[in-house]
């Protein structure tokens, strides 16, 4: 896959953006279908914010297992992406994205973020439901072979 790092949201010229470093996961059941968080405020794909010390993947596993109570067994890499966001307790933010194409590990559930609602949905749903522009460019992506 390409090394190019595509760009989504609106960049406003006159604003300071904080880079914000984070991994993302186009999670695939046995039926093809997408896990997806349903939160307050929108959809998202499993995954968020590499914290200092970690590379993307650590920071993917610790967000997964947080947000949906389960392990993560990475696939490959899909690629990168910025996108710039205005979140209302960050301020602006340049949202530097891995994103991967991963699997559930295992069976078992632990305790995670009860504001983080799992389903599961095909990849045309995901990418109407997604509420960023870069995680419905990696759900593309990642079915880029299979649509």
């Amino acid at each position: 896959m390409s090394g190019t790092i595509l760009e989504f949201g609106h960049r406003i010229s006159d604003r300071v953006y904080t880079p914000r470093p984070a991994a993302y996961a186009v999670v695939t059941g046995p039926t093809r279908h997408v896990a997806i968080l349903r939160t307050l405020k929108g959809c998202f794909l499993p995954g968020g914010g590499v914290e200092p010390g970690e590379d993307a993947e650590q920071a993917l596993a610790r967000e997964v297992r947080e947000e949906c109570g389960r392990d993560v067994h990475i696939l490959q890499r899909i690629g990168e992406a910025t996108e710039y966001v205005e979140d209302a307790a960050k301020g602006n933010l340049a949202v530097h994205g891995v994103f991967f194409h991963a699997a559930f590990a295992g069976d078992h559930a632990f305790p995670h973020e009860k504001d983080h609602e799992l389903q599961w949905a095909s990849a045309e749903d995901a990418r109407n439901l997604l509420t960023r522009e870069s995680h419905q460019w990696a759900v593309s992506r990642a079915f880029a072979g299979w649509l």
